[in-house]
């Protein structure tokens, strides 16, 4: 096959015969010479040898075989017309949430994944742009051909997400989306109600605390007014002060 695909195994075979064709059955070991890089002496099966080699890097590779001359068979060599062409591989990129729907506050991981198309081979590397709704979009470094961003600061909504990979020296560029985007929503909020520190009497004042959370798995902080209802008497609260009951 040629040209073929970074990563892609290419199979090279050389073919000894003698002159004239059929007088014997050539015996011994030649070498391929690819990109400059003698192969070892790869010893002759019925007159054929093969050498295979998946690590060429994208361009145009010199490839010649040798024979050495042994026993009664002279030496002899040939040079592929043209080299070997090896092109960068395709690649395709899938971008994925470790929790979707999350709800507001919930770390949430995207990925972006970029990975060869058949017949290439290998990890892509370089860095991959990730846009999450109307945000800037953010270069991050392929590890693995995975790049990774943990995002908790998404308002409750439907937010687009995509990634485009600009390539390498090995590996065209790619882009893909998350199916559907990343849905966030609202969280649910848990109370906890803190007595009086002391047990009042009729008519004596005392402090009722009270504490919004965010309900697992949310780690955001409730904000807004919050209402205190005491034997149906409501008293309202900012956030910032405790009322008087």
């Amino acid at each position: 096959v040629n040209p073929t695909r970074f990563g892609q195994t290419v199979t090279f075979t050389a073919t000894v015969t003698t002159v004239p064709v059929g007088f014997a059955t050539p015996s011994g070991c030649v070498t391929f010479t690819v990109a400059g890089q003698p192969s070892p002496c790869l010893v002759l099966s019925g007159g054929v040898a093969t050498y295979p080699r998946s690590d060429l890097p994208v361009g145009n590779h010199a490839v010649s075989v040798a024979f050495t001359q042994q026993n009664f068979f002279l030496a002899s060599n040939q040079t592929l017309s043209g080299g070997h062409t090896v092109q960068k591989a395709d690649t395709t990129l899938a971008a994925t949430s470790n929790a979707n729907p999350s709800v507001f506050g919930q770390p949430v991981t995207l990925t972006l994944g970029v990975s060869a198309v058949l017949p290439g081979a290998g990890t892509p590397g370089g860095n991959v742009a990730l846009t999450v709704g109307a945000n800037p979009a953010t270069n991050l470094p392929l590890s693995g051909g995975n790049a990774q961003s943990v995002r908790s600061d998404l308002p409750v909504g439907t937010h687009a997400v995509s990634g485009v990979y600009g390539g390498d020296a090995s590996f065209n560029g790619s882009s893909g989306n998350l199916s559907g985007g990343q849905v966030v929503n609202k969280a649910s909020v848990v109370t906890t109600l803190t007595p009086p520190a002391f047990t009042p009497v009729s008519g004596q004042a005392f402090v009722l605390g009270v504490v919004f959370t965010g309900q697992a798995p949310s780690l955001a902080t409730p904000t807004g007014v919050a209402t205190l209802t005491v034997n149906g008497n409501p008293s309202k609260s900012n956030g910032t002060d405790r009322p008087n009951v």
